[in-house]
């Protein structure tokens, strides 16, 4: 018997969160860009955008894809609430677990960006979206094979992330996992590509203090890190936001990876 999948987003679904969200969403737009756009000449008219959070990823893909009619899935109803907000007419959100089935189906593409290491069991995921697909549909996954940085802060804050998801049966990098597995039935590996994606330290780390608030309220931080330990990391990533070098640059190695649903 599979084991079912269990999602669990780390990083929240509250105001913070969705700060955090908005500022990611700025810093890797253009490389999703790139991505998704290499797609286009396949022309899907039906993508759903798992763990669309508020919509973000969504919007984008209604405009590289402007045939579509689209639907944004994701856990959180406050996060479905304000993406309702900005709703182009083509799109639809939807809340409900990635991890489950997905309604609606088929889909000619499914979408998810940094969404497989908050799945405890991702292959289960992911093979059930394959089910989900039209023939010759694809799944358009990217994910980070490794994240490299010099700054002593974000090595912390890395370290801290990848035991906190640890703890929950979760990876924080798993896509060099993706790129080993070369035939997942019912679905072909059609693409892989490893991307470095530099981003300037004072804004990876606008990315990373929204985080450091809403780690005070995850169980495993509060029984392995002392509050003064929190607040001397985020007063050093703040530091980095205020007086750090905009040209020492994180770097993020992104796996961009496709998998098809061939014809049987």
């Amino acid at each position: 018997m599979s084991e079912k999948p269990i999602s669990s987003y780390t990083f929240g679904d509250s105001t913070i969160a969705a700060e955090r969200l908005r500022i990611l969403a700025e810093i890797f737009e253009p490389s999703t860009r790139e991505f998704l756009e290499t797609l286009m000449d396949r022309r899907p008219t039906r993508i759903a955008d798992l763990g669309c959070g508020p919509g973000y990823t969504t919007r984008l893909l209604a405009q590289i894809f402007p045939q579509a009619q689209l639907v944004g899935i994701d856990s959180s109803r406050g996060f479905i609430e304000l993406a309702d907000k900005t709703a182009p007419p083509c799109v639809r959100f939807v809340e409900g677990d990635v991890a489950s089935p997905l309604s609606s189906g088929p889909y000619d593409l499914i979408y998810a960006r940094y969404l497989l290491p908050h799945l405890s069991h991702y292959h289960s995921a992911v093979l059930q979206w394959g089910n989900c697909l039209s023939v010759g549909g694809a799944i358009a996954n990217e994910e980070n094979d490794w994240i490299e940085t010099n700054q002593p802060a974000f090595r912390t804050y890395f370290e801290m992330v990848a035991a906190m998801l640890a703890d929950r049966g979760q990876r924080l990098d798993i896509g060099a996992e993706l790129e080993a597995i070369n035939d997942w039935q019912p679905l072909l590996k059609f693409s892989s590509q490893l991307v470095p994606i530099r981003v300037p330290e004072p804004n990876a780390a606008r990315m990373f203090v929204p985080n450091l608030d809403v780690f005070r309220q995850q169980p495993y931080i509060q029984k392995n890190h002392e509050e003064a330990e929190i607040q001397r990391l985020k007063a050093d990533v703040l530091a980095v936001i205020e007086r750090g070098d905009p040209s020492r640059m994180v770097t993020f190695w992104r796996r961009r990876i496709v998998w098809l649903r061939p014809a049987s």
